[in-house]
């Protein structure tokens, strides 16, 4: 295992340990939010949670928040990229899979998705239960776990003892190993950049990076896409039934 993956998995936990202490100054003004968004003054609740999120707040509620503003206004675009956000945080949220998949029903585009393979959907299921933090909390008990077992199997005197805490030892340390590796992925998924959410209306995909290049298909609001490169002021995209193009930069923003 590379200790630049394991170094880069404890960097996110303690980065979002330290983002559980707010100032008093960041509560109010999601408290201002929660109030405007109550009262029906959608677009003064956008305005806070989106200048809280402009100068570096995180996290599931405001990102869950914020896109149940941008619907209210019509946003459809950005209360996906927000739902989608909002669930890296919060991967098993119902709640959030819930708007995001209504949000989604509301988009223009339904495009046909490209069926994975039983290995690839389970994996990424049970990656997906919980978030990279919380499954890093279950390989600091294994750890514990594993270490005490391991410590009786070497100074147990009984042969069936040592023997038993042996065999718990290697099961508690694959299961170690095993959670360790789902963290990993975890983490990878959450600070994946490739996916992004269009924001216009309706945007042509090209099939170069050139406004005089051939018209491959169109695009609408709310759409997710996967980014595979950028030139110039153009990314290549993806779509779900595998489609590829080129679309203005501008036109998505990435989760």
């Amino acid at each position: 295992m590379s200790w630049r993956v394991v170094l880069l998995v404890l960097f996110v936990v303690l980065a979002e340990g330290a983002k559980a202490a707010v100032p008093d100054s960041v509560q109010a003004a999601f408290q201002q939010g929660c109030q405007s968004y109550e009262a029906g003054q959608y677009d003064d609740a956008v305005a806070l949670w989106r200048g809280l999120t402009e100068n570096g707040w995180q996290s599931s509620a405001l990102y869950y928040n914020l896109g149940n503003a941008y619907f209210r206004t019509d946003e459809l675009g950005r209360a996906i990229l927000c739902y989608e956000r909002a669930l890296r945080f919060s991967p098993s949220d119902v709640d959030i899979k819930e708007n995001l998949a209504f949000a989604y029903s509301r988009t223009d585009d339904h495009i046909e998705v490209m069926p994975q393979l039983f290995l690839s959907r389970w994996w990424g299921a049970i990656v997906g239960a919980m978030s990279a933090m919380s499954w890093f909390a279950v390989c600091v008990v294994l750890a514990c776990c594993v270490c005490a077992v391991a410590v009786v199997c070497v100074l147990s005197k009984r042969y069936a003892m040592r023997k038993w805490s042996l065999v718990a030892t290697v099961v508690l340390l694959g299961l170690w190993l095993s959670t360790m590796a789902i963290t990993i992925s975890g983490v990878k998924r959450g600070t994946s950049r490739s996916a992004a959410i269009v924001l216009v209306p309706m945007s042509v995909v090209k099939s170069a990076p050139q406004d005089d290049s051939v018209d491959k298909f169109m695009l609408h609001e709310g759409t997710r896409v996967e980014v595979l490169g950028d030139i110039g002021g153009w990314n290549k995209v993806r779509i779900s039934d595998g489609n590829t193009g080129w679309m203005p930069t501008s036109d998505i923003e990435v989760i």
